[in-house]
C-alpha cells in the first residue's frame, strides 16, 4: 500500500495528514491506485468542505479576512489560504473601519483561544471570551450596534489568555453603508464659484450645501446632482461663500464634506490714465471690499494702517465711493481697523 503524504495548514503542530491513496479490495484482490494528479484535487475538496457557513446579523454583507480593508499588527497567520488567519501573541491586533452603524465580527471557536477586546474609534466597547468547542464549523459573532452615522474604526485586539491565547478571524459583516464624505475643492470665478470632488464608491448622487458663515448653518442650494463638477451661478461677487457636499445612495446621506470656501470676483477693467490701483480689503468676517483709488488715496490708507499698527492715528478710516452715487450726494465707507484681516494693493499697468 502507497501512502501520500499532504501538508495541512493546523496551526498547533503543522503535523502531516496522512491520506491514504490506495485501498486493497477483498476477493477478487484488485488495486485500485489514485492517480497523483488526484492528490492536490482532493487536497482541495478537502478544504472546500472544510470552510464553514458563517452566521452573522441576516441582511448584512460579509467582508473577509482576507480584505484589503483589513489592518494586521503583529504575527498573524493565513491558516490554509482563503479559510481564516490567526495568531498567539497577545497584544496583536486587527483593524478597519467602517461607514455603518452596526458591524459583527467574525471568529471562529477553539479550547485554545484567548480573550479578545473590541474597540471602537478607539474606546474599548467590549469583551469576548472566544474559547469554546474545537470545530472549524462553530463560529460566533460580536456585535456592535447603534453607532452613529459616519466612519467608525474598529480595532480587534487579543486580550488575554482563556482557554490559550489564540484567535482565529474569519473577517467581519457589515451593515448597510451610507456611503462616504466627499473631499470638496472650490474654485472662484466671475458670478460664480466650481464645485469638484472625486467620486464616491457607489454614491447615486450628491448634495450641495452653502452658507455665508464659516461653519454653517448650510442651506442645500442643489439636490441628487448626478456629479462633479457643480458651478454654482447664484451668487454675489465679493461674498464670500462656504460649501460642503454630501454623498447620497439607497441607504441614506454620508456626512458633510469638508468645508471650502470662495469668493467670486468680477473681471476688472483697468481705467484710463496712470497712478490708480484696486485697493481690495479682507475684513475678519471673510467679506472682501474693493475700491478704484488713485494711488494718492491707496497711500494715505496705508500710511493711516501702519499708524494705527503702531497704536497712534483714528481708528476709523473712511474711503468716499465716486461710483454708483446715483441721488446721493457722497457715498461713504467707513472701515474699522480691527475689522481688518489683511488688504493688498493692485496698481494698473500705466498707459503708454
Amino acid at each position: 500500500m502507497e501512502e501520500h503524504s499532504v501538508l495541512r495548514g493546523n496551526e498547533k503542530d503543522m503535523s502531516d495528514l496522512r491520506v491514504h491513496q490506495e485501498n486493497s479490495l477483498a476477493i477478487p484482490r484488485v488495486k485500485v491506485k489514485v492517480v497523483g494528479w488526484l492528490v492536490p484535487l482532493l487536497l482541495f475538496m478537502s478544504l472546500l468542505f472544510s470552510i464553514p457557513s458563517f452566521a452573522y446579523t441576516s441582511g448584512f454583507t460579509k467582508i473577509s479576512y482576507s480584505d484589503p480593508s483589513i489592518t494586521y499588527t503583529g504575527s498573524w497567520y493565513d491558516l490554509s489560504p482563503g479559510t481564516i488567519m490567526y495568531t498567539s501573541n497577545l497584544g496583536d491586533s486587527a483593524q478597519f473601519q467602517i461607514n455603518s452603524t452596526a458591524v459583527d465580527v467574525i471568529f471562529r471557536r477553539d479550547t485554545d483561544n484567548g480573550i479578545v477586546q473590541i474597540l471602537v474609534d478607539g474606546i474599548v466597547h467590549g469583551t469576548y471570551d472566544a474559547a469554546g468547542p474545537a470545530d472549524i464549523s462553530d463560529n460566533f459573532y460580536y456585535s456592535v450596534t447603534g453607532l452613529s452615522p459616519g466612519t467608525h474604526t474598529i480595532k480587534i485586539v487579543n486580550y488575554k489568555a482563556s482557554g490559550g491565547t489564540y484567535i482565529r478571524l474569519f473577517g467581519y459583516a457589515v451593515g448597510n453603508s451610507s456611503p462616504i464624505t466627499p473631499v470638496l475643492t472650490a474654485t472662484t470665478g466671475n458670478a460664480q464659484v466650481t464645485l469638484t470632488w472625486p467620486a464616491v464608491n457607489g454614491a447615486t448622487g450628491y448634495n450641495i450645501k452653502r452658507s455665508t458663515t464659516a461653519g454653517g448653518p448650510y442651506t442645500t442650494i442643489a439636490s441628487n446632482v448626478y456629479g462633479s463638477p457643480y458651478t454654482d451661478t447664484t451668487v454675489t461677487n465679493g461674498t464670500k461663500y462656504y460649501y460642503v457636499v454630501t454623498a447620497l445612495n439607497s441607504s441614506g446621506e454620508s456626512g458633510n464634506s469638508n468645508e471650502a470656501s470662495a469668493t467670486p470676483q468680477g473681471t476688472v477693467t483697468p481705467p484710463a490714465g496712470n497712478n490708480r490701483a484696486l485697493l481690495v480689503i479682507t475684513l475678519v468676517s471673510g467679506l472682501e471690499k474693493e475700491y478704484d483709488l488713485s494711488m494718492t488715496e491707496v497711500n494715505s490708507f496705508t500710511t493711516w494702517y501702519a499708524a494705527r499698527a503702531a497704536g497712534t492715528g483714528a481708528e476709523v478710516y473712511t474711503i468716499n465711493k465716486s461710483f454708483n452715487k446715483a441721488s446721493f450726494l457722497t457715498r461713504k465707507d467707513n472701515i474699522a481697523f480691527n475689522k481688518i484681516e489683511l488688504y493688498e494693493v493692485n496698481e494698473y499697468t500705466p498707459t503708454p
